[in-house]
């Protein structure tokens, strides 16, 4: 069995996955857990940006728009 979690970032992923596995080897079974930090890069570097107190003044859809991109990368990649 293969389970992904996704969602946006803060949201929770690694914790609930990690809960997930602890529950899972409790009872047993056998878990492979990994996260694809190569994937994570181009995102974490959009998020960076957007953070940076020095770029507050950017417009609302020009903080959509890398966010989008960012979230398109990573689902292009299948992750």
């Amino acid at each position: 069995m293969f389970i992904s979690f996704e969602g946006l970032d803060g949201s929770g992923k690694t914790t609930q996955a990690t809960l997930l596995a602890e529950k899972l080897r409790s009872q047993n079974y056998v878990v492979e857990f990994s996260e694809n930090r190569a994937v994570r890069k181009f995102p974490e570097r959009i998020r960076e940006i957007l953070l940076d107190k020095k770029n507050l003044g950017m417009t609302q859809i020009y903080r959509t728009v890398p966010f989008l991109s960012s979230t398109s990368s990573t689902r292009k990649r299948g992750h």
